[in-house]
């Protein structure tokens, strides 16, 4: 899941990124039965909060990372005992000096987001939704759509159906722009400004004054527009005209709240207490994660590897395997 960014700057040292993506990549087909089962409780959400912060950097190398802190007000308990507001925390998000880290299938929110969550460990995972971008449901006007954008069509013996191309206003992502001061602890940052031939402080008052607030990227889901899950694996490609596209209907979020409700409950799954998180709580390192020695060639010995590459290895969380850091920055 990587793309480059390209730099906008407001100015010669308004650096801030513009015109990159987030890509997320097809996922397999949502089973709303192992979905709710797996749940602590499934609620229909709105965003009313979103924080980011750092967590603490690791005794063993491990750099401080970002983290996002999402509160809910939540509209309609679907599933369990649902609080009227909830705080989650995902792994990723600024840096507030030029950078923004993604992990893969991590769900990026904003404030006004509207969606039916399916929620599970929160607080003790990068991600507290179930399978975590199948967790999340999204609405708009009244209709559902899957974690990608993509139109849910219909749900068939607990399958989720979609098909279409994904809705053009959840193709935009805001993030604070950084303070001037954090971000001249970036590196590139400072290369920036010293080429400019401006002073510290002659750059520093020409990007409060013309820098702007937020910064912009735009979310794209894997894979063609014109795939179709039909609730038998993945998407297939399907032939389909403009016309076509703009026929298709999502279904009603209500009759998708209805569809998880009739779900058969596993009555061997003990249902653990749920527990908001708390926006001031620390956030510890990541835990290393133990890796198989390198596998040295018989004709030679094994290529260095850079610190920052064993730096990365020992933050990937346990329940990812990819991290991509998107750079504010040029590259």
């Amino acid at each position: 899941m990587s793309n480059a960014g390209s730099v906008h700057a407001a100015t010669a040292v308004a650096f801030m990124l513009a015109g990159s993506s987030l890509v997320y990549a097809q996922p397999p087909i949502p089973d709303i039965s192992e979905l709710a089962n797996a749940a602590q409780m499934v609620v229909q959400s709105r965003v009313s909060k979103v924080e980011y912060r750092m967590s603490e950097a690791g005794a063993q190398g491990q750099p401080s990372l970002p983290n996002t802190i999402v509160t809910y007000e939540v509209l309609r308990s679907v599933r369990g005992d649902g609080p009227t507001t909830m705080t989650l925390r995902y792994a990723g998000g600024p840096d507030g000096r030029g950078h923004v880290y993604q992990l893969s299938n991590v769900p990026v929110f904003q404030v006004g987001d509207e969606d039916v969550l399916f929620v599970e460990t929160n607080g003790a995972a990068a991600c507290p939704l179930v399978n975590c971008g199948d967790g999340r449901f999204r609405v708009l006007n009244g209709a559902i759509y899957d974690g990608t954008g993509v139109p849910v069509q219909a749900v068939r013996n607990n399958k989720v159906v979609t098909g279409g191309a994904p809705e053009s206003a959840f193709g935009k992502t805001q993030y604070p722009a950084p303070a001037f001061d954090e971000l001249m602890k970036n590196p590139e940052a400072r290369r920036l400004i010293s080429k400019s031939g401006l002073t510290l402080e002659e750059a520093r008052n020409r990007y409060q004054a013309q820098a702007p607030k937020t910064i912009e990227l735009e979310s794209r889901s894997g894979g063609d527009r014109n795939l179709d899950s039909a609730g038998k694996g993945p998407g297939q490609p399907v032939s389909r005209s403009a016309q076509q596209q703009a026929a298709i209907q999502p279904m009603s979020v209500d009759a998708f709240v209805a569809a998880v409700q009739a779900v058969r409950t596993n009555p061997g799954k003990a249902q653990s207490y749920f527990r908001s998180a708390d926006p001031n709580a620390r956030i510890p390192a990541t835990e290393p994660q133990p890796t198989a020695p390198p596998v040295v060639p018989q004709s030679g010995s094994a290529a260095a590897r850079s610190s920052a590459g064993v730096a990365e290895d020992l933050t990937l969380p346990k329940d990812d395997s990819t991290i991509t850091e998107r750079k504010q920055s040029s590259q």
